[in-house]
């Protein structure tokens, strides 16, 4: 099952790439990938770490505002330059353009594989767009995890990307791990290097020690028995990279199809073939997969958190070709079935916004209602909209108003009729006011609908409401949940 070497004879789809195809593959990469990246419209969590990194005056104030976010500082610094370089509204994608490009340079021009395995690498949905569009910290993890693998026969070279990935994410982190682990079984450490890395790991774990009043974003509502159910499912879309709902594409999302309850089985048979006589490999992929388990006991990760496996794997298969090792042929098949699913997702990507708080932005703005008192329920939901308009959001059962969301204040309300409850008591004490909302209000709530944003790629819809339209206004100047913090300029 295994292909040895990388030569022609063994890749023959190269030799057609060397003499007609390649120079145009490797710019339709390039291409597509910008095109994805200058198309995309970010969604909360995005405009989310952006707020934080422009927003705080200094590096003082940053530390304390990640002691809500639970995520290291390295992603939020490398932001917050970008926007000193090219301005906040174009810092996201820059940032992404010069990482996502930097990735693919990285597989296509300095990893050992035949070039037809480069493509489709590069090509295949996590790479392309989970950790190339998505103006994410995974995008800078993606990228130094590569560069990693490009200068494994190093000395020196190698611990840089190393020490900073436990810098970016703790899955990250873990994932460095896993890389040292196979360092260590080549007798290949070099002890400064592993110092610096144990310096920034001990750094990386003080800042995200939660602030004392930090409350968790999400109640959890799923057992550990249903989460790993759930944990099962997502393997299943690490295995088949194809974001799906029964309403049509949805990031995030498994598909409603049968096949997808068991297509996990597939991906375990794939990491254990993989690793077939590689048992420090082997032990490196059980370990991470250990750690994603034990996160599911707790709450629920998302499909682009199980996606970091299939990235370990490519990298531990890198490390295997540097040494003139072979890919097992469902290893290929695999990246073969990502790469289709990549250009599936690459023509979602060009034909609907993956965020639609833009629209909403304008909507708003095209009503007049820029000047009004607003409340985003959830808290979070409207933050795009704040970000794009400089509106300010009383969040629901919040006595603020906030841009970017400090986490330390239970949600209180979790579906449409308490919020209609809860929009019908505010309007009893403090006035008419407008609500953007995630769920529809029912129709007997003393609210009237002004606008309803479909949603995006992302799944988020926009549901605009005017609340108690025969009252008085409510004219409360509500202070900043987060004082101190410099204003993000709307665009």
């Amino acid at each position: 099952m295994a292909v040895a070497g990388w030569d022609r004879r063994t890749a023959p789809f190269d030799g057609k790439l060397d003499r007609f195809g390649w120079p145009l593959a490797v710019g339709a990469v390039f291409l597509l990938q910008t095109l994805l990246i200058l198309h995309h419209q970010p969604f909360v969590d995005e405009w989310q770490a952006l707020q934080i990194a422009v927003q705080s005056p200094d590096l003082g104030s940053l530390l304390a505002n990640l002691r809500y976010e639970g995520h290291p500082p390295l992603w939020y610094l490398l932001l917050r330059a970008m926007s000193d370089a090219v301005g906040p509204h174009r810092a996201l994608a820059a940032t992404s353009l010069g990482l996502a490009l930097t990735t693919q340079c990285l597989v296509l021009f300095r990893s050992p594989f035949p070039r037809w395995l480069r493509l489709l690498i590069a090509l295949s949905e996590p790479i392309l767009f989970e950790y190339g569009t998505v103006s994410r910290s995974y995008a800078l993890g993606v990228m130094l995890t590569f560069w990693a693998m490009w200068a494994w026969n190093t000395r020196k070279h190698v611990w840089l990307p190393l020490m900073l990935l436990p810098a970016v994410d703790f899955l990250f982190g873990v994932i460095s791990v896993a890389i040292l682990l196979v360092r260590f079984s080549e007798r290949r450490a070099w002890w400064p290097g592993v110092a610096a890395w144990a310096a920034v790991g001990l750094l990386a774990a003080w800042t995200v020690i939660p602030a004392h009043d930090f409350i968790p974003v999400y109640k959890e509502a799923l057992s550990p028995l249903q989460n790993w159910v759930l944990l099962l499912l997502q393997l299943s879309i690490v295995a088949v990279p194809l974001q799906w709902s029964a309403q049509g594409p949805a990031w995030n999302s498994v598909p409603p199809y049968g096949a997808f309850l068991v297509l996990w089985i597939a991906f375990v048979w794939l990491c254990w073939d993989q690793t077939r006589g590689r048992r420090i490999d082997r032990v490196a992929v059980l370990g991470f997969f250990l750690v994603l388990l034990a996160f599911y006991a707790f709450y629920e990760l998302g499909n682009r958190h199980l996606m970091l496996l299939g990235v370990l794997l490519i990298a531990l298969q890198w490390r295997r070709s540097l040494q003139g090792e072979g890919f097992r042929r469902p290893f290929a098949v695999w990246l073969a079935i990502g790469a289709a699913c990549g250009l599936a997702t690459a023509a979602v990507g060009l034909t609907m916004p993956f965020d639609t708080a833009d629209r909403a932005a304008r909507k708003i703005h095209d009503l007049g209602l820029e000047d009004k008192h607003w409340v985003s329920a959830s808290a979070q939901h409207a933050q795009g909209i704040s970000a794009v308009s400089g509106i300010l959001f009383q969040g629901v059962g919040q006595e603020c108003v906030s841009d970017f969301i400090r986490w330390n204040f239970p949600r209180t309300v979790d579906d449409a009729s308490s919020l209609a409850a809860w929009s019908e008591e505010e309007a009893r004490r403090h006035g008419r006011f407008y609500l953007v909302s995630e769920v529809a209000v029912p129709s007997a709530a003393p609210a009237v609908e002004l606008a309803d944003i479909a949603p995006g790629f992302d799944g988020k819809e926009y549901f605009i409401y005017e609340v108690a339209p025969g009252r008085p206004e409510d004219q409360r100047k509500l202070p900043r949940c987060v004082p101190g913090m410099r204003p993000f300029p709307p665009r």
